[in-house]
């Protein structure tokens, strides 16, 4: 199936869709409604299927954010965790869906994809709760918590290289606020640019 942008924006808004379905009813699930694992196991296949066949495009053809491939593919290795892992499916179910909402093809502050950019805005408190309960040095730690932990870092991998919104805000620098500052002011920029370059036309 190939991927344009809109079909993509289509696509993720879909699986996000469904997927915040399935962690609704998580809960019935765990208490034995085998249909609603059933209809889970057939989505989770076919979502592997999709993000497999957008792999196997030319991603550099679709977008020049840098994170894009990789996170694609440590979302496809949590759902062989939610596949395998019962005592943490239900966790990583919901991780999977914050990490789908959050992948764009766009560069930037992200202003043409307001999904991901407000899907962004709500992980940023999840972030942060991983961040304040970090392990410190000598701690006796969960050793669920911490598959949690190392499974959600994965999945919010920051490039220091790529200029996606998320990476931005996540990088480890005091510049990481000033970044997201002068996109912001280049795109308004741009946008102004455009909008006189074709008024008279």
């Amino acid at each position: 199936m190939p991927f344009s942008y809109n079909e993509f924006k289509k696509s993720r808004k879909d699986w996000v869709k469904e997927l915040q379905y399935f962690n609704k009813v998580w809960y019935r699930s765990r208490k034995g409604g085998r249909n609603h694992w059933k209809r889970k196991q057939d989505f989770l296949e076919t979502l592997q299927s999709q993000l497999n066949q957008l792999l196997e495009t030319n991603i550099s053809e679709l977008t020049t954010v840098k994170c894009f491939e990789t996170k694609v593919r440590e979302i496809l290795e949590a759902i062989k965790i939610v596949n395998e892992d019962v005592v943490i499916r239900g966790e990583v179910l919901n991780m999977i869906t914050m990490a789908i909402s959050r992948l764009t093809f766009e560069d930037g502050f992200g202003v043409n994809d307001t999904f991901a950019m407000e899907w962004d805005k709500r992980v940023m408190k999840t972030d942060e709760e991983w961040r304040k309960n970090a392990p410190r040095d000598g701690d006796v730690q969960d050793f669920r918590r911490e598959q949690l932990r190392s499974i959600w870092a994965r999945l919010s991998v920051v490039f220091e290289d790529c200029n996606c919104l998320q990476c931005i805000k996540r990088r480890p620098s005091s510049n990481a606020s000033s970044e997201v500052s002068k996109t912001r002011t280049a795109l308004a920029f741009m946008r102004h640019h455009w909008q006189t370059l074709f008024s008279g036309i």
